[in-house]
């Protein structure tokens, strides 16, 4: 069994490293579908030994899908929320036994997806306060070591651990719509978009730019 259970965890960190290097604007929403279907057992329970590399597979695809033709953008996102994988992320991120690492990857993708339509939705504040006291922590350490372009990680591995991951998560809230933009300018956002708008990254500046 315990074989079994390392011959998965290393399937699925082939599935991860398949992902990450693939031309993902060649490919077709639908052929993630299985994919999806094989994830949904492990998502269902966050606490699984396997749940933070399938978490980081639904992250690298929630960030990659914005490469996607527009089109097959759209349908990745139905076909996702059809099989309610948003759900079950949610659920997941609320569960108290849930690692602190995942709950950030679940949070990142939570917000990538736009799988929270209305700020009423319950799950939405929490999400965004882990973002804030994500950027605040992130923050402070750059007080003891400045912020460097040539050493920021390139992609986020995994979580809400770069700059760039933080703001473009709010960066999708921000453009949802003005109660989103209200929330998050009750938070700071406005003055955190401004802060950054002169970072040396230019992905960085676009991402401050729309949370301003």
């Amino acid at each position: 069994m315990q074989a079994f259970g390392q011959e998965r965890q290393i399937a699925l960190d082939n599935i991860l490293d398949e992902i990450g290097t693939a031309k993902i604007e060649c490919y077709r929403a639908e052929q993630f579908s299985g994919l999806l279907d094989g994830l949904i057992p492990i998502i269902k329970d966050a606490t699984n030994i396997e749940a933070e590399r399938v978490d980081c597979i639904i992250e690298l695809l929630s960030t990659k899908q914005f490469v996607m033709v527009n089109e097959e953008t759209n349908n990745f996102i139905t076909i996702f929320k059809a099989k309610d994988l948003g759900n079950m992320m949610k659920a997941a991120f609320m569960n108290n036994s849930t690692p602190a690492s995942v709950k950030e990857s679940l949070a990142q993708s939570i917000s990538s997806l736009g799988i929270i339509a209305d700020v009423n939705d319950e799950y939405f504040k929490p999400i965004l306060d882990l973002l804030f006291d994500r950027l605040k922590s992130l923050e402070e350490q750059f007080v003891i070591t400045p912020y460097k372009k040539d050493i920021d990680p390139k992609r986020n591995k995994y979580g809400l651990r770069t700059l760039q991951s933080i703001l473009n998560a709010l960066c999708v809230y921000a453009i949802g719509g003005i109660e989103f933009q209200k929330e998050i300018a009750n938070r700071g956002g406005i003055e955190i978009g401004y802060q950054y708008i002169q970072n040396k990254s230019a992905k960085t500046r676009v991402i401050a730019a729309y949370n301003q």
